[in-house]
């Protein structure tokens, strides 16, 4: 006789609470798999740094620059004053150019410098620089994480 019947209010309330806890059960067992599995992440070996290739300077606009200077004040029918204005103009951007290339390099041998000792630092497993590296490397992932010391090879 129950075949014609339809559910109850109460039946039908009680299938939706079922469902309901059966689909958080579903998303408590993904998120404890996710927390038993988040060991095994495997995240590609670290390198030593390279510091950036010096940033070259602006060739053009400097040598624009001392060229404007040094025919500045110079009549535009004074050719040959002017022409030895830009040749000195040429020697001086050149100089100039020398030095900030040299500054650029030595800017960037220094920081290669730095890096290099950090590196060594941190093959040695130096603790403080093993748990900067380390906190520095956790600080993106969907898990948080923190080294609380470093013991010989162990974190």
């Amino acid at each position: 006789m129950s075949r014609g019947r339809s559910p109850s209010v109460a039946q039908l309330q009680r299938q939706v609470a079922a469902a309901q806890k059966a689909q958080e059960a579903q998303c408590l067992a993904a998120a404890i798999r996710d927390i038993l599995n988040v060991h095994r992440q495997e995240f590609p070996p670290v390198q030593r740094p390279i510091a950036p290739p010096p940033v070259p300077p602006d060739e053009k606009k400097i040598r624009a620059q001392h060229e404007h200077a040094a025919v500045k004040g110079i009549g535009l029918f004074k050719r040959a004053d002017r022409a030895a204005a830009r040749q000195d103009a040429a020697e001086a951007a050149a100089t100039e150019l020398a030095a900030l290339t040299q500054q650029a390099q030595s800017e960037t041998g220094q920081a290669q410098a730095a890096l290099d000792e950090q590196w060594q630092r941190l093959q040695a497993n130096d603790p403080d620089m093993v748990m900067s590296v380390l906190t520095e490397a956790f600080d993106d992932n969907e898990a948080p994480a923190a080294p609380l010391g470093v013991d010989g090879g162990e974190v």
